[in-house]
């Protein structure tokens, strides 16, 4: 993989459009996992075209001293940490709903997906409520698949706090998912 990076950055460098186009696809989905879990709606769309400007960019600085994917996450990362340090938005405001599904489904699938469906959106809803870092955290690691390693050079932390902090976060998320809601109470 590090030959095809290599080789993908080295045609980006010499001014080949279809090669970062390439780069843009590869790597768009790290990106908007990253700003779509930090970065409120409406900059959203700004915030990756402002990545990929500074990844084009910084690209003739990249030395291969870790993966591409780490050090185009690590961009996006501090990109939404500017971005939200200047504008000091909302952070838990809602992932965008996905449409629904099945429904020509019998009565019985139909349940089961508005009950998974409402499940996922309560742990939404806990992951959003999370403090930035442990939102980013569990991101990374669980949407993107990277690995510790990875994820402490991308957010400047040692891997043992990393592990830690990933272990609380899924921990709180947990605790708030068990704990009976006021409305069951009543």
């Amino acid at each position: 993989m590090e030959s095809h990076e290599r080789e993908l950055v080295a045609a980006v460098r010499a001014g080949k459009t279809h090669a970062f186009e390439k780069l843009l696809e590869r790597y768009e989905g790290l990106v908007c996992h990253i700003v779509y879990r930090l970065i409120p709606d409406a900059d959203r769309k700004d915030v990756c075209q402002d990545i990929f400007m500074r990844v084009f960019q910084g690209l003739d600085r990249f030395r291969f001293e870790c993966k591409l994917s780490t050090w185009i996450g690590r961009i996006a990362y501090h990109t939404c940490l500017h971005r939200l340090q200047k504008k000091r938005p909302s952070l838990y405001e809602d992932l965008p709903e996905e449409p629904g599904t099945g429904m020509g489904a019998e009565e019985a699938d139909l349940i089961l997906q508005i009950e998974r469906r409402e499940l996922l959106e309560r742990v939404d809803k806990e992951i959003a409520a999370l403090p930035l870092l442990y939102r980013t955290l569990l991101t990374l690691y669980h949407v993107d698949d990277m690995r510790i390693a990875e994820i402490s050079r991308i957010v400047d932390l040692p891997e043992g706090t990393v592990k830690n902090y990933l272990h609380r976060a899924r921990a709180r998320v947990r605790q708030k998912l068990n704990r009976p809601s006021v409305q069951e109470a009543l």
